[in-house]
């Protein structure tokens, strides 16, 4: 409605997010569920630097988890809690 009443056209920024499926839809190599269950909390409490760090932390800890840390590391930044939520359930449970 205020977009209507000054003329303005809103612009959204897309960010580019690398899926972390493969062809056959199978989550790749990502964290524990202990660290999934650490990274949600800061999650939930909206410590997105405490997340980013998080995720320096997990590329550090393991090669393999570079691609998952660097999707966090991009969602945190782009303030984006619900899809950091979405990408780090699945993982509860492994």
């Amino acid at each position: 409605m205020l977009a209507t009443q000054l003329g303005l056209q809103w612009n959204y920024d897309e960010t580019e997010t690398t899926a972390l499926t493969s062809s056959s839809d199978e989550l790749l190599f990502g964290p524990s569920s202990q660290q999934a269950k650490e990274l949600l909390e800061l999650i939930m409490i909206g410590d997105l630097q405490g997340i980013i760090d998080y995720a320096g932390q997990l590329e550090q800890l393991e090669a393999q988890l570079q691609p998952f840390a660097k999707q966090v590391r991009q969602l945190a930044e782009s303030f984006q809690d619900v899809k950091l939520e979405q990408l780090v359930k699945p993982y509860l449970g492994k």
